[in-house]
């Protein structure tokens, strides 16, 4: 099976979850098919080649003749997102060599729709990931009703009603995205999760010092609120709680900001009692394995954090609000305690932190859940099927295929279907 991958945008850089998605679900399904994807330029060519050894790699000026460079015509909605006429050239002169066209992020649905024209007609799938809707549903009341909000707005919904019923599948990351994708344009979704790299066994039995921590990349929004809220509102009482529960011996509690490029509102942080901010970190496993709790107080987003998984995957505990917790299953049986009320989020933490039998029973738990459900090679695996499922239909059925507008394939099934 041969898949085009049209990137607009710069996979290498893994700090980014949509990125480290993107990278982690092509090494997986490249034994299992042939992958080639299409970048922006040379420079990214190499970088990405070097991360996907099992895939073709190529700039998309390297692959077009000049009879190819006539863009074809593109939708100003998804132009709005972000596209390159060059990759759309190269992305509709390749298509025909392929089976089924893949696009990650609605800054390629231009890309993919063009593939569309080829005469052979590949299968059209976009892993949207998270729903671009509720994105903007969770973000603040003062960026979303801004000029440029509103804008995003507007473009995202004419892209869930007018653009993504145009392809033949569609991917998101879990199942509250798939619906409201589906309700939006009448279209089963099927998910696929993001996966995590799982910390070896020995961590469900290293021991746990006293440190509570916060991971990501520091100078994202949402991130940098979350640490300052943590650090700021939340800490004190965390510490405080942490103290009454084993009588006053957590006093050596620690807070622990982990994650690239702090701004300075989280440098300023450090100056607080018992806050730490490392900034980037060389092996962010090796401190999820040293504290006794992670905690992912998330105040917008939707889809899954990383942050949550790879905490799991390290057998550490999480207190996360519902936002953090998104996509992912909650309660003591998986590791994972939520709470959205600022007191009792911090006291959940002070409690745990203050418990380490409990902690690593939950440690242990959330271990065990991403074992049997976030590897990424079970995540590739039904990324594969989507699109094989896709392809088998259109070989096994031609002339019904032949019949059918773009987007009138029928619909994979929704995974919580």
């Amino acid at each position: 099976m041969r898949i085009l991958v049209p990137l607009p945008f710069d996979p290498s850089d893994t700090a980014h979850g949509r990125n480290l998605r993107v990278v982690n679900l092509l090494t997986h399904m490249s034994p299992r098919a042939e992958i080639r994807c299409l970048v922006e330029s040379a420079e990214v060519a190499g970088r990405l080649g070097r991360m996907l050894p099992g895939a073709r790699v190529e700039p998309a000026e390297a692959v077009l003749s000049p009879c190819d460079r006539r863009v074809p015509r593109v939708s100003r909605i998804g132009a709005y997102f972000g596209s390159s006429a060059g990759l759309t050239a190269a992305a509709a002169a390749c298509a025909g060599r392929a089976d089924a066209v893949l696009g990650f992020d609605l800054p390629s649905i231009n890309a993919v729709l063009a593939a569309g024209s080829a005469a052979s007609r590949p299968r059209l799938i976009l892993d949207v990931i998270d729903d671009p809707w509720l994105t903007w549903l969770s973000g603040r009341r003062a960026e979303r009703l801004g000029p440029s909000g509103l804008k995003t707005a507007l473009c995202v919904r004419l892209a869930r009603r007018f653009l993504l019923p145009r392809l033949d599948a569609l991917v998101a990351v879990s199942p509250r995205d798939a619906a409201s994708l589906s309700r939006a344009c009448g279209k089963r979704v099927r998910v696929v999760p993001n996966g995590v790299a799982l910390q070896p066994p020995d961590c469900l039995t290293q021991p746990r010092e006293p440190m509570v921590i916060f991971t990501g990349a520091m100078d994202f929004g949402p991130n940098e609120r979350a640490a300052c809220r943590l650090a700021r509102q939340l800490w004190p009482e965390i510490r405080r709680t942490a103290a009454e529960r084993d009588g006053g011996g957590a006093g050596s509690l620690e807070l622990v900001i982990a994650g690239s490029n702090p701004t300075a509102a989280v440098r300023a942080l450090a100056e607080l009692p018992g806050v730490r901010v490392t900034g980037w970190v060389a092996d962010l496993g090796l401190w999820l394995r040293r504290a006794c709790v992670a905690v992912a107080p998330m105040d917008s987003g939707t889809g899954m954090k990383n942050k949550v998984l790879e905490a799991l995957a390290a057998a550490c505990p999480v207190v996360a609000t519902s936002a953090g917790a998104a996509g992912l299953p909650v309660g003591e049986a998986h590791g994972l305690v939520v709470e959205d009320a600022p007191d009792r989020l911090a006291r959940a933490a002070g409690l745990l932190a203050a418990d380490p039998v409990r902690a690593r029973r939950l440690g242990r738990a959330g271990w065990r859940t991403v074992r049997d459900r976030y590897a990424w090679a079970d995540c590739a695996g039904l990324m594969i099927e989507t699109v094989g499922e896709l392809v088998r239909r259109c070989r096994t059925a031609p002339a019904a295929a032949a019949g059918l507008r773009t987007g009138e394939q029928e619909a994979l099934p929704h995974a919580a279907s």
